[in-house]
């Protein structure tokens, strides 16, 4: 298991950020069975008991180091959720990337660089890869944003590398762009 920093994870850029637990279970459902919000992600079961069961078994996969799953608040207010995936191979992955409708546009964005900073400054990693429907045009436009380059696409999707040098380059000019209240 690679070692971190685990403080990371408090706050950055006025955004707390931390683990998910069983008891945001709630919370993930009304997010992933949003018909708006998950029309660009894999369905989740209604059902918050199945949702907490799924957490027990992720945070088993997250302390062997496989996995981690983030949820973001504003002010102690949840507002998004993203995972790392295969974190074990030299391929790590991000998705399940979905936050609440109608925030102010700075807050998605920010999380989205938070777990990107996490995969290339923690756990060290200097590529990362992505898969994004290729209707999801918000996603894919915030993604070239921060520096993602388009590898490979099929019917339904595109397929992107996130390169650490890449991204550091185009990360401050994001950040200024967005003025977070927290640097």
């Amino acid at each position: 298991m690679k070692e971190f920093d685990f403080s990371y994870l408090e706050q950055r850029y006025g955004i707390q950020v931390r683990f998910v637990e069983e008891t945001d279970a709630e919370f993930i459902v009304e997010l992933r069975t949003d018909s708006k919000l998950s029309r660009f992600i894999h369905a989740t079961d209604d059902s918050v008991e199945k949702q907490r069961e799924w957490i027990r078994e992720y945070k088993k996969r997250e302390a062997a180091g496989k996995e981690s799953y983030f949820l973001y608040a504003k002010d102690g207010v949840a507002f998004g959720v993203s995972k790392i995936n295969d974190i074990q191979s030299d391929r790590p992955s991000v998705g399940s990337w979905v936050c609440q409708k109608g925030l102010p546009f700075e807050l998605p964005v920010l999380s989205l660089i938070i777990v990107y900073e996490f995969v290339f400054e923690q756990l060290k990693f200097d590529c990362l890869y992505f898969n994004i429907m290729k209707q999801n045009k918000k996603v894919i436009k915030t993604n070239l944003m921060v520096g993602a380059e388009q590898i490979s696409e099929d019917d339904l999707e595109y397929y992107y590398v996130l390169r650490k040098e890449i991204f550091f380059e185009k990360k401050d000019y994001v950040l200024k762009l967005l003025n977070p209240s927290v640097n």
